[in-house]
């Protein structure tokens, strides 16, 4: 049976949409995030480096480490040891880059300062309430949460 112009333009365009929406996701990537992490302004090296409870690396020599991160709302958690000293929520946007500056100060406390290719400055950061603040942190490695006072 010959297949009509109809029947054929409609399978063109339901192709067409189909690659089109495909593609769309299949180019959309995860954030890239860079983090330096510093303490009394020295490199640290091993922090641990947790998205939502999964490690995803450490710090190397130099205190950098670069992973992805899937778009969305993530926890980021990095522990020095057994401490935890940095706990905080972040949004990730689709092929965002973000660099992380992390200052673990002498009074046990955590400041951080972000960058992000984002729209708007630190535009990840900023929504999750993250850019250049001061966090209490230095808590055990337990799941014990920070309660504002």
């Amino acid at each position: 049976m010959p297949v009509s112009l109809r029947a054929r333009a409609r399978t063109r365009l339901l192709a067409a949409v189909i690659a089109a929406s495909l593609a769309t996701g299949a180019l959309a990537d995860d954030a890239s995030m860079t983090l330096y992490v510093f303490k009394k302004g020295l490199p640290q090296q091993y922090i641990e480096v947790l998205i939502d409870g999964q490690v995803v690396g450490a710090t190397d020599d130099g205190g950098v480490a670069t992973f992805p991160v899937p778009p969305g709302l993530h926890v980021l958690e990095l522990r020095d040891q057994d401490l935890v000293v940095l706990d905080q929520q972040i949004l990730a946007n689709e092929d965002e880059v973000s660099q992380w500056i992390v200052n673990i100060t002498r009074g046990l406390s955590t400041l951080v300062d972000v960058e992000s290719s984002a729209a708007g400055a630190s535009a990840g950061a900023a929504a999750a309430g993250v850019a250049q603040q001061a966090w209490p942190s230095r808590r055990r490695a337990t799941r014990e949460r920070w309660r504002d006072s």
